[in-house]
């Protein structure tokens, strides 16, 4: 009512400052609504200091919830993370998580040093093409690049690679050039350096090109100094695709940490290194032929079938200290070990890498600390062996005896010293590894929240600045980290779970994916219900995190998967999150984005604040902490044309829980994912009992699929449907907008989640008639559909 709005607003003045813990209730005596609304769902009322005391700031707001100029400016920074399940008895492991990069591989490091060191070269400029060969991280994070900068890009990428990463350069606006895979990775390097000597185009040479190690030993390598200064650092363990790793940082940790080993991890079925044979060369360094023992093997990204140029200058500098195999099973194997008992999201390579490091672990010696690089994410590899049913046979031990090899042919080469080495022929370099963010973390939950605020510089009206929070910066890629982790922990505060308990949430994907997350690192067993029309990766990517999922029919929409997650929670006494009445969702929102925003824009304009909602939790949270604090921003609310709930006036009857009794009479289907189900959630009514938004504003299913495509292929920005229909929404409040305007909108997640959805059905697997031709424009590794494969 009018009247519980008025006395909602009035308690709302007198919220704690953006600083404090912004919560409700705020104290019993002081705010009886919310003393009788906290009674209603059964929680306990708390005084505002109690409350402070028993809800622990995850985080500080640091710089890396700061703004950027663009999505570039976010690369490198990352964390590094405990291990505390797998670790044997007695070590300490670590890994820095190369995921929470902005297009989720350590590769974005790669791209951003070869293609600024060409601009500073000269050799790169406006309107050039760029064109790089790559088993697909690299081919990404080069066509998110090329995005941002205005380049056009061409990826040339050997048959037998993920399927999902052909697709994601496409979206990012590249060309890919699929090469037959009896060529193997020289065939997709000779395609490359065809094309380049036959259209002019600038090839980035990634194997051969020295600004990729030494952007790793100006970013990297000094990240992690940073981390572990004061600190124990026993052994670094990598693989290498390039060698940029492995050199960078070897340089950096041989000149200032020379007690640290390095340990190096190559396939056991192609053993290159450990075969002692060199790879014969062209002038240029690129390789003359596949290497002799070199055979296929599913560590994607590790090792082509050949040993890259930047990794034999690492060798000839004695960069490791010990070679070590890894097999495919054990690298699959302990990818989902990492994803079902950590909570870390990881890809084959990571897999590679953390087997690797347990081989080194079960032979070093008590109280050493071992820190792994884990390269990627595990949703960049739904189509491999990592997502078989059944899985593979189950991975060797992984304590087998360690495979270590020297090789005999190594002299050193003629170069600077050390020191001078690592900073050699690296002038003008920008640095981005200032922030926090590359810090130890106890376990991979404490990475949630912080995300980056970052600019819009080619979709944004003239006269008008735009800034998206870039929530694909969580640990498992979307907002709803924020939403798991606040109902997960209110519950264990409040007693009512305990250990051995099963947690119990209806989603359609995000959520359930962050609820499976944090339950893998505490421990919980998980059972998510999504109901069937979501799209079919989140559910893969849920089971790999350890959940049980129940998939719910279509024609029950969001509130038969709710009602089936009551019932299996009231028959068998789990623990259901209720994450659209669960007041700890909007309070946790309160706490952390809502004092990110503030921090972000402190001193600066912030006219319009733009979210659609799920819950409604982003929408109460941040909106409570901008009333109170920002009062001049404007804060505009979206919903989807197709399902008007808030528009139609309508209320959604509800159970004595706040869960809905049934369908809203104004929803209907609609391609949004995340965003609006078929009731009003209880926490948005809330919001709206609150006046928290200011303006309704419609958006259509096209409308948010086109704009996300254009962020992506535009701003190098890579966000899902509701990312898509968040932006299009604010580019209707930029069109209206006083000159001078700054606007700011969320962006929920990534836009790898929707591979099954309508976003990429017109992004196809295989090579469109544009890209039929650039393969034929040049005689070899031709991949011609109905014809013969021409090596």
């Amino acid at each position: 009512t009018d009247s519980t709005a008025a006395s909602l607003s009035r308690q709302l003045a007198n919220c704690p400052s953006t600083t404090e813990a912004c919560t409700s209730p705020h104290d019993a005596a002081a705010s009886p609504v919310l003393h009788q609304k906290a009674a209603l769902c059964g929680r306990p009322v708390l005084s505002k200091a109690a409350r402070s005391a028993t809800v622990p700031r995850r985080h500080a707001v640091t710089p890396r919830a700061r703004m950027y100029e663009n999505i570039l400016e976010t690369i490198g920074d990352t964390p590094v993370i405990k291990i505390n399940k797998l670790a044997p008895e007695g070590i300490t492991m670590y890994v820095k998580a190369e995921f929470f990069n902005p297009c989720s591989s350590v590769k974005d490091r790669l791209a951003i040093a070869v293609i600024e060191d060409a601009e500073r070269r000269g050799v790169l400029k406006k309107g050039d093409t760029v064109v790089e060969a790559t088993s697909g991280n690299t081919g990404i994070a080069v066509a998110m690049v090329c995005a941002q900068k205005g380049y056009n890009c061409v990826i040339c990428i050997a048959e037998p690679f993920s399927v999902e990463r052909r697709k994601i350069m496409r979206m990012l606006g590249a060309k890919v050039i699929v090469t037959p895979k009896a060529g193997k990775g020289t065939g997709m390097v000779a395609k490359a350096e065809e094309l380049c000597a036959t259209h002019g185009w600038f090839l980035c040479s990634q194997f051969e090109n020295q600004a990729n190690p030494d952007y790793h030993a100006q970013t990297t390598g000094p990240e992690i100094v940073e981390a572990f200064k004061g600190k124990r650092l026993d052994y670094f363990v990598t693989g290498y695709g390039t060698g940029g790793t492995l050199q960078g940082v070897g340089r950096v940790l041989k000149a200032s940490r020379p007690d640290t080993k390095i340990v190096l991890l190559e396939p056991d079925a192609a053993p290159l290194l450990a075969s002692g044979t060199k790879t014969e060369r062209k002038p240029t360094g690129a390789p003359l032929g596949s290497h002799p023992a070199f055979a296929s093997h599913p560590i994607q990204g590790w090792t082509p079938d050949f040993i890259p140029k930047v990794l034999e200058d690492a060798q000839a500098l004695n960069l490791y200290d010990e070679l070590v195999a890894v097999s495919g099973p054990e690298s699959i194997a302990t990818a989902k070990l990492l994803a079902s008992k950590e909570g870390i999201f990881t890809g084959i390579s990571g897999g590679a890498t953390m087997a690797g490091a347990l081989k080194v672990a079960a032979k070093a010696p008590k109280g050493s600390v071992i820190l792994c690089m884990l390269a990627d994410t595990s949703e960049r590899y739904l189509s491999t062996p990592l997502y078989a049913d059944p899985p593979p046979a189950p991975a060797p031990t992984l304590t087998l005896h360690l495979a270590v090899a020297r090789l005999p042919f190594l002299s050193p080469l003629p170069t600077p010293s050390e020191t001078n080495f690592i900073t050699h022929n690296m002038g003008g370099v920008f640095s981005r590894c200032d922030g926090p963010r590359a810090r130890i973390y106890e376990n991979i939950l404490e990475t949630i929240g912080d995300t980056p605020v970052i600019k819009i510089n080619r979709m944004c009206p003239e006269g008008v600045t735009m800034y998206v929070k870039a929530e694909f910066f969580n640990p498992c890629s979307s907002v709803k980290d924020r939403l798991a982790i606040a109902v997960i922990e209110d519950a264990e505060r409040r007693g009512v779970l305990k250990k051995g308990d099963t947690v119990l949430e209806a989603s359609s994907g995000n959520t359930g994916i962050a609820v499976a997350m944090v339950c893998a690192q505490k421990g919980y067993d998980c059972v998510i219900c999504i109901a069937e029309p979501f799209s079919v990766e989140r559910r893969k990517i849920m089971r790999m995190l350890g959940a049980k999922v129940i998939v719910t029919p279509k024609a029950g929409k969001g509130t038969g998967m709710v009602a089936k997650a009551e019932e299996l929670a009231a028959k068998h006494g789990w623990f259901l999150c209720s994450q659209f009445e669960n007041q700890a969702n909007p309070d946790y929102h309160a706490q952390t984005t809502g004092p990110e925003i503030v921090e972000a824009f402190k001193g600066k304009r912030l006219d319009y604040f733009v979210t659609g909602y799920g819950t409604g939790g982003t929408l109460q949270g941040v909106g409570r902490v901008l009333k109170a604090s920002r009062p001049d921003t404007k804060i505009v609310l979206l919903e989807p044309d197709a399902a008007p709930l808030l528009a139609s006036g309508t209320k959604t009857e509800r159970k004595p829980t706040g869960a809905p009794l049934g369908s809203h009479p104004a929803f209907a289907s609609h391609p949004i994912q995340g965003w609006t189900p078929d009731f009003i959630p209880k926490v948005l009514e809330d919001a709206q009992a609150l006046n928290l938004y200011d303006e309704l504003v419609a958006v259509s299913g096209p409308e948010s699929i086109a704009t996300a495509k254009l962020l992506a292929s535009k701003e190098g920005i890579f966000t899902g449907i509701s990312g898509g229909a968040t932006m299009a929404g604010a580019l209707k409040v930029a069109a209206k907008a006083p000159k001078g305007s700054v606007i700011l909108c969320m962006l929920a997640d990534t836009s790898e989640r929707y591979l099954s959805t309508p976003l990429y059905a017109d992004i196809a697997v295989d090579m469109d008639e544009h890209e039929l031709k650039i393969a034929m424009s040049t005689p070899s590794m031709q991949l011609i559909p109905n014809k013969e494969p021409i090596l």
